[in-house]
């Protein structure tokens, strides 16, 4: 069976998927880190991650793939699971973050991972599209980003006025790569929210909120995911029980395939 799904992601998409393609540069790849989330869309001289965090770490095949290049991390949120990986990569050459850090707000284990990375700014990837038909919202975009602070990638898990009550998965930064969904950990009344504004977007693709909890990928968002051709869940069923059933079931009635890294390992989609 789960060679049929293979066969059929690849003649249902317009992309196909490999097992370790990494002399193919235009790609977007979900690595598998257990349960957390890195995601990167690689370009023929950048990287760009979206979250990099998780259990574990496929770092010779991330650095195969995108050390030579210049990085810019995209945070959805500060929890762990999704930015310990940083100490990984933040040595490399060329890395920088593009989330602000408010040093009042994080705990000491946090800021040692962040610590050591400069900001970067939408003229360096400006920079990297000069020469190409291309900007910085083909590359990627923010399309929710809760706090609503003047930086257009600032994101803070305070106890402000504004985040007042709310826990972090609750303030999760909402990205869009090309066509591919990534909403960190935002739960189903942020959905509700942001879910609206994707109406003018074809998503192809969803990375399951939450690694696939069952508080996020509700009915309202799949409604607005009228091209969605496939899922996949940052997550492992043996130790957390993610994807949800519930989850699980909600994309079975839609009969959108859902891949879990799990199983497959890192997901490679050729553009």
């Amino acid at each position: 069976m789960i060679f049929d799904l293979f066969i059929f992601l690849i003649i249902s998409l317009s992309g196909h998927f490999l097992s370790e393609p990494f002399a193919i540069q235009n790609q977007f790849v979900v690595w598998n880190i257990g349960q957390g989330q890195w995601t990167t869309q690689s370009t023929l001289d950048s990287c760009l991650h979206i979250d990099s965090g998780g259990e574990f770490f496929p770092i010779t095949k991330i650095k195969k793939l995108c050390h030579a290049k210049k990085n810019f991390i995209f945070i959805s949120h500060w929890d762990l699971d999704h930015i310990n990986g940083i100490e990984k990569i933040k040595r490399w050459p060329q890395v920088c973050l593009y989330n602000k850090v408010d040093k009042t707000l994080l705990s000491a284990r946090k800021l040692k991972i962040l610590s050591g990375l400069k900001e970067c700014h939408s003229k360096d990837l400006l920079q990297i599209f000069k020469n190409k038909q291309s900007s910085l919202n083909s590359a990627i975009q923010l399309i929710y980003h809760p706090t609503n602070e003047p930086h257009p990638f600032y994101y803070s898990n305070s106890n402000s006025k504004k985040s007042s009550g709310k826990s972090s998965n609750e303030l999760s930064n909402v990205y869009v790569s090309n066509q591919f969904l990534i909403p960190g950990d935002s739960t189903s009344p942020q959905e509700i929210i942001w879910s609206q504004k994707l109406d003018k977007i074809k998503i192809k693709a969803l990375v399951l909120g939450h690694h696939g909890s069952r508080t996020s990928t509700s009915e309202t968002l799949l409604q607005h995911l009228p091209n969605l051709q496939w899922a996949v869940a940052s997550a492992r069923w043996a130790r957390y029980k993610h994807p949800h059933p519930a989850v699980v079931s909600r994309l079975q009635r839609r009969k959108i395939p859902l891949l879990l890294t799990e199983d497959w390992g890192s997901l490679h989609w050729i553009q």
